[in-house]
């Protein structure tokens, strides 16, 4: 038994040894750099680190009080050495974000006490901006100041403000971008599994000549770019394309579609390109069924629609599940195929976190909105999961 025992052990340590690399690697490239990123989202010093001496003049201060007499002289201190060391730009913008006209203010302010050296503070200040003489300015700066908050959540779902016709939206513009992505993504999922779990049953049962040529057919989509079936797709799609000469020519429409640059549009391409995401996991459970139990059924005195819905169904919904899944948090991420098929109103929110990113710069603002992103991605597939246990045992129970 010792000797047993102690070859099992030094087998588990070999196995886990083996793990380890896969571990570590996992943990570089995967979980350090989401965690750095997500970090942003409710952590960032820029301000804390620009604004050192005014935080601590005002740290006891209240913003019903009068300024402290020392606060004017530790701004113009920490002007002076961030705009030196070229940190005042980043700091400044992020002020700017929870008060508008505070980074001009900033940097008018600083590059004037450039200019002058040691001239008088107060009359610097004045003469900089309005902004420095009234209390909000102060009180922004020292919220600013502290590396954790939650500023940016409360920006996420601030109420945007009214048009010219008084149109506003109370989630504000994120949240209700953040729900179009949830509800385009489950109606390509549901699309998917609609037509998906068909062509998968038609695959498990083909005859092997034209499993073949099936299997060819249905993963075509995986073998191209994705700008590349995008871009043939807005071919398709536009008026005098294919789709819509062949509509009229059948008598579907009289007049031109407008599938490209609208919702319609979005929902066939992104069903295109995710229907072998979902073909696959699905075909994988229908093949591993023992075509006895169907059999089995049947000559228990079941239909042959009865045996197909309590007998082979609930079989296959762990596939179901794996494959609408994968669809689902594939399609939170599509970002490309929205902006050349859809329209202004069918952008998701990858879209504003890749715009936020690349041309904003405002990398806690796009933290925070790839942070929900990632919590709705995994909201949605927990809610696809119960939703199969749910269609399983309502089979079950009919059984």
């Amino acid at each position: 038994m010792n000797g047993n025992g102690s070859l099992f052990s030094a087998n588990r340590l070999a196995a886990t040894g083996f793990l380890f690399p896969a571990i570590v690697a996992v943990l570089l490239m995967a979980a350090l750099p989401l965690g750095m990123v997500l970090s942003k989202a409710f952590y960032d010093t820029q301000v804390h680190d620009a604004f050192p001496a005014t935080l601590e003049a005002l740290s006891g201060w209240d913003e019903q009080e009068l300024l402290p007499d020392s606060a004017q002289a530790a701004l113009a201190q920490d002007l002076r050495s961030a705009y030196a060391a070229q940190t005042l730009a980043g700091a400044a913008s992020k002020l700017n974000e929870r008060a508008n006209g505070l980074r001009s203010a900033v940097m008018a302010t600083a590059r004037r006490l450039a200019r002058n050296g040691e001239a008088d503070i107060a009359a610097t200040l004045e003469q900089s901006s309005p902004l420095w003489a009234a209390p909000e300015t102060w009180a922004t700066i020292k919220a600013a100041g502290r590396p954790f908050s939650l500023a940016n959540l409360g920006r996420v779902f601030a109420p945007s403000p009214s048009g010219v016709d008084g149109s506003g939206t109370a989630g504000g513009v994120y949240g209700d971008m953040l729900a179009r992505t949830l509800t385009i993504s489950f109606s390509v999922t549901l699309l998917t599994v609609l037509i998906g779990y068909p062509l998968a049953y038609a695959l498990t049962f083909a005859p092997l000549r034209l499993k073949r040529p099936l299997f060819v057919l249905s993963f075509i989509p995986l073998w191209m770019s994705l700008l590349g079936r995008a871009a043939a797709w807005v071919i398709l799609l536009q008026k005098g394309g294919v789709v819509d000469m062949a509509a009229r020519a059948l008598g579907v429409a009289t007049e031109p579609l407008e599938l490209l640059y609208s919702r319609a549009g979005v929902y066939v391409a992104m069903t295109h390109v995710l229907l072998p995401c979902f073909v696959y996991p699905c075909y994988s459970a229908m093949a591993n069924i023992p075509r006895n139990h169907v059999t089995a059924a049947l000559s228990l005195g079941a239909s042959g629609w009865r045996s197909f819905w309590i007998v082979f169904v609930p079989q296959t919904l762990g596939g179901v599940a794996a494959g609408a899944t994968l669809v689902f948090v594939l399609s939170m991420g599509f970002y490309l195929t929205p902006a050349l098929v859809g329209g202004p109103a069918d952008q998701m929110l990858s879209y504003m976190v890749s715009e936020i990113t690349l041309r904003i710069g405002d990398t806690g603002m796009a933290s925070t909105l790839a942070a929900l992103l990632i919590v709705a991605m995994m909201i949605g597939a927990l809610t696809i999961h119960l939703a199969v246990h749910m269609l399983r045992r309502l089979l079950l129970l009919r059984a």
